[in-house]
């Protein structure tokens, strides 16, 4: 089953998230589930996610985070695979985000500045995006380079022009220390 549950009468979506028989209502806006990403890619601590809560918060942090972790990060049956061979990463909310904001607008005519919208909803536009620079990059990131004909060559460069950063660098290191180191 996908993300968005079609056959709602109200076509409103998950809200709340079921720890231990307990339903909490977190903030399921797709701006929230960007932060969810960010936060994870920055490896913050688990209690740092609990402004995900709108009300009350789980007194067991990890059970609290993992029932975030499910929403937030929930499998579809699609894609089955990226076309990477090796696993590598081809996609990032952060990393992407000018061309999210420029694919939704191209695709959808849907301004995320302005926009409103549940994060289910968010990421099945995403997954849906057709024909735009967005598009073009995933492409790039997951193409395999084993093969050298003239336009996987092409391919390549393209792939290697548009790679994501894995780490910092030992400057912005210092810099993320030094910030943390305030607080």
């Amino acid at each position: 089953m996908g993300l968005i549950d079609l056959t709602k009468v109200e076509s409103k979506q998950a809200q709340c998230v079921l720890i231990d028989g307990v339903s909490y209502e977190i903030q399921t806006s797709f701006r929230y589930g960007l932060m969810f990403y960010r936060l994870m890619a920055e490896k913050k601590y688990m209690s740092e996610f609990m402004f995900l809560y709108k009300f009350e918060k789980p007194k067991d942090l990890v059970k609290g985070f993992e029932a975030l972790y499910d929403f937030y990060c929930k499998k579809t049956e699609f894609p089955k695979e990226t076309g990477s061979n090796d696993g590598e990463k081809v996609f990032d909310y952060t990393a992407d985000s000018d061309l999210i904001y420029s694919a939704f607008l191209q695709c959808y005519g849907i301004n995320l500045l302005n926009a409103d919208m549940h994060w289910y909803e968010f990421r099945a536009l995403v997954a849906g995006l057709k024909d735009c620079k967005l598009t073009d990059v995933i492409g790039y990131r997951s193409f395999n380079p084993y093969d050298r004909t003239k336009y996987e060559t092409t391919m390549t460069r393209l792939r290697e022009a548009w790679s994501l950063d894995d780490e910092l660098t030992d400057d912005e290191q210092d810099k993320l220390d030094a910030f943390n180191a305030l607080f």
